[in-house]
């Protein structure tokens, strides 16, 4: 081979050598190509992604700034209303000064009037006591001085029941305590119970259970029996037992009235117990009216033509000046109710 065909193989390898660079080359950036569409196929899909997410971001900008402004109108509503129910509250406030000073105008009034209104009572009933027993008077003009007296007597006791409502709202309900026993206090009302039946010709029987204990050995209903020993305003516990025996002979036409006295262990304390005794009136009478039971020791809580209503609220108030409670119930035959008050015994 000459030099000049040598030299000409050389070249041609050369160019050989190169076209297969330039082939590699070429296919290394047809690959790219590929690669460079496929990113840019990739980033249109992310532009029009971007592009929707921007298209929802603006209306979403646009929904909050129309939200701003109902925010904006309804903040402005609500200082308004703000400033209303400021200048409200304002008026509420004089007007509840102005009916507690006329609550206390008409509180003052009633206890002013209740008290002048008690002397020419007690001087009416009084006189027509004095009246009654003097045989001076003849039995034609009886009849009339036991109207007198009768209607005397209502007048005082319904005297007496505003004062103490007066004085149970205004807190200023006041105790006489001193120790005694209390079967005096139930042997007396009861007596009194007894003249009222045969006064109203009454078909009503009383039947008495006192110091019944709830102990059942035998020591312990020995160290029961005897007086009952109370720490308590003699007169008001006497003014309950009273009212709660006038609603029983009042609502009862016939049948029999039971009053019971129990020594009961208060267990609402836990384990320091405390020892109270329970005084209850049960009649046969109409029983308690469904819609009086839930405000039965209210205000003029009564269904009655006769009578306030102020009985049983004043017997609450008394019961719990003296740390008891007052309940009660009608009776499970059906046939009248049973009232019960608790009044707490020293150990």
């Amino acid at each position: 081979m000459s030099f000049y065909e040598k030299q000409l193989k050389l070249k041609a390898d050369e160019l050989i050598s190169k076209t297969i660079k330039i082939n590699e080359a070429n296919r290394a950036l047809a690959v790219a190509n590929l690669k460079l569409e496929s990113k840019t196929a990739e980033l249109d899909n992310s532009n029009k992604s971007l592009f929707e997410s921007n298209r929802e971001i603006a209306e979403i900008n646009k929904e909050l700034a129309e939200t701003n402004k109902a925010l904006v109108l309804t903040n402005r509503q609500f200082a308004e209303l703000n400033q209303e129910s400021t200048a409200l509250s304002e008026e509420l406030a004089l007007a509840y000064q102005k009916i507690e000073q006329q609550n206390q105008t008409y509180a003052a009034f009633i206890n002013i009037a209740a008290h002048e209104l008690r002397t020419p009572s007690q001087a009416i009933l009084g006189c027509a006591g004095i009246a009654k027993r003097d045989p001076a008077y003849k039995e034609d003009k009886q009849g009339y001085l036991h109207v007198i007296y009768r209607n005397a007597f209502r007048l005082d006791k319904l005297i007496k029941n505003i004062l103490d409502v007066t004085r149970i709202e205004g807190n200023t309900l006041q105790l006489d305590k001193q120790r005694f026993n209390l079967n005096d206090v139930l042997l007396s009302v009861i007596e009194d119970a007894q003249t009222q039946i045969l006064a109203n010709n009454s078909k009503i029987k009383l039947s008495v259970s006192l110091d019944k204990s709830s102990s059942t050995s035998s020591a312990d209903a020995e160290k029961h029996d005897g007086p009952i020993s109370v720490e308590a305003d003699r007169e008001r516990i006497t003014q309950v037992l009273y009212n709660l025996l006038d609603n029983a002979i009042k609502f009862s036409e016939e049948g029999i009235i039971s009053l019971a006295v129990e020594r009961k262990r208060n267990n609402e304390d836990n384990d320091d117990a405390k020892e109270v005794i329970v005084i209850s009136v049960k009649d046969t009478g109409s029983g308690i009216h469904p819609e009086i039971m839930p405000k039965l020791f209210s205000k003029f809580a009564s269904k009655s033509f006769s009578g306030t209503g102020l009985g049983l609220y004043i017997s609450k108030g008394i019961v719990e000046a003296h740390g008891g409670k007052i309940w009660a119930e009608n009776n499970t035959d059906g046939k009248g109710a049973s009232f019960s008050f608790s009044l707490p015994l020293d150990k």
